[in-house]
């Protein structure tokens, strides 16, 4: 906006005497602003028969400090400073921490950021957001009382839930800035805790799992200690492996799970096993099996590193994402480790069963 009263100057000789048609020049010094009618960064005027001069000053659009000069031939320059305030607001958005994924019951990396702005971006102090969950649950750690000198409010979450949960930070009159966040069930595994006996390579040790509902799909990520081969990268090392699904939640139905089949020493998972998921692959797909051991479909899989993931349609396991799970792996030569040892991975609070 332009000052409602234009800075000026006024030039005097030794003797106190104004000094008419004497050359000296406006210019900004800092900030975005511009100075007369032509919006220029900087003009060259005479002084008035009074010794004066002025000019209007038209402050940018960036809130903060600007400034403006008036310099004459061997006079120090005169400095004017101005303060640009935010417009009113306009926009309520969502600046960052949409997208993120974490563990239920743990808090995400990064907080949700939500922005009340004018029409230049400038953010509006001082104003009360309500943060809500819209869809799914969960729970704030922390919470702004007020939007901070940048506009800003940043709100701690934990996702309470597996699967999509929506978080809104809302004021009056203003569309909700949306944030969604993706709840996991985790699993940590002990390192070390393999009980393979073979002494040619190093035995296949779970260290975490992750599992999630995205897009229709129970999608698992395995991490283990060292890297992990597909059956088409290596001969005897490469990866083999069930992972047994429990997909009504009721131990007394279904199979007996190679879980606890194969185990070699105590232990219980608890599961009533629908389907299992073989990790032994040439193709990159990983076999579904049913509580008969037949092959009722396959679904995609990836070995990356030290990582290995899948992704379950649940039309294909008739699911309502509500699964518990537990797994074996190995390599052809001997199965080495269990995770969880005792218990199952839960689909929904609490995240671990043991």
């Amino acid at each position: 906006m332009t000052l409602p009263d234009p800075i000026g100057v006024r030039l005097l000789d030794s003797g106190g005497r104004s000094v008419d048609g004497f050359p000296l020049v406006f210019q900004i010094s800092s900030g975005d602003g511009s100075l007369g009618p032509a919006s220029v960064k900087r003009i060259s005027t005479l002084t008035e028969s009074d010794g004066t001069a002025a000019v209007n000053w038209r402050l940018g659009t960036q809130a903060g400090p600007q400034g403006a000069t008036v310099t004459v031939e061997s006079i120090d320059p005169v400095v004017f400073y101005a303060e640009a305030r935010p417009g009113p607001a306009v926009t309520l958005a969502s600046v960052s921490g949409s997208g993120q994924r974490g563990p239920v019951g743990a808090d995400l990396p990064e907080p949700f950021v939500a922005a009340l702005l004018d029409e230049y971006d400038n953010g509006i102090p001082g104003q009360r957001l309500e943060w809500k969950i819209s869809s799914g649950s969960g729970s704030f750690v922390e919470l702004p009382v007020t939007t901070d000198e940048d506009g800003v409010s940043a709100a701690v979450f934990t996702p309470g839930q597996i699967g999509e949960i929506e978080v809104t930070a809302n004021l009056f009159g203003f569309e909700p800035a949306s944030f969604l966040t993706l709840g996991q069930a985790l699993l940590v595994d002990p390192v070390g805790d393999s009980f393979g006996t073979a002494v040619t390579y190093t035995p296949v040790d779970i260290i975490q799992a992750k599992a999630w509902i995205e897009e229709g799909e129970l999608q698992i990520r395995i991490w283990f200690t060292d890297f992990q081969f597909s059956g088409s990268q290596a001969g005897e090392e490469a990866l083999v492996g069930y992972v047994d699904l429990d997909v009504d939640q009721d131990p007394a139905t279904g199979a007996l799970p190679f879980t606890d089949r194969l185990r070699p020493r105590s232990g219980w998972t608890g599961l009533g096993v629908e389907f299992t998921v073989s990790l032994l692959t040439t193709t990159g797909r990983f076999d579904v099996l049913d509580g008969n051991g037949d092959v009722v479909g396959t679904v995609r899989g990836r070995f990356a590193g030290n990582t290995v993931r899948m992704w379950i349609p649940l039309e294909l396991i008739d699911d309502d994402g509500l699964v518990d799970l537990a797994m074996i792996v190995g390599t052809v030569q001997e199965f080495s480790d269990i995770a969880p040892d005792h218990g199952n991975l839960r689909m929904g609070p609490p995240s671990m069963r043991n």
